[in-house]
């Protein structure tokens, strides 16, 4: 996830959202996927790593992991 936004920074992308979600953060239905939004810490990105290594993937089956972003205006 690090290396993801570093990418979408250098590219001049603000990071939105992710799915599954960085940290605690519960995805739902309000989630506002393009609104500029924090991208955890990175104790959050490291604990969300970590389950979805032990979970088998982002979403549990198969290994997806979204990064939503915004171009800098």
């Amino acid at each position: 996830m690090t290396d993801l936004l570093g990418w979408f920074d250098a590219a001049g992308f603000d990071y939105t959202a992710s799915i599954p979600t960085i940290g605690d953060r519960e995805f739902g239905a309000d989630m506002r996927l393009f609104d500029v939004q924090p991208a955890g810490t990175n104790w959050g990105r490291f604990s969300s790593e970590i389950e979805m290594l032990l979970s088998g993937g982002g979403d549990g089956r198969d290994g997806r992991f979204i990064m939503i972003g915004r171009r800098r205006r």
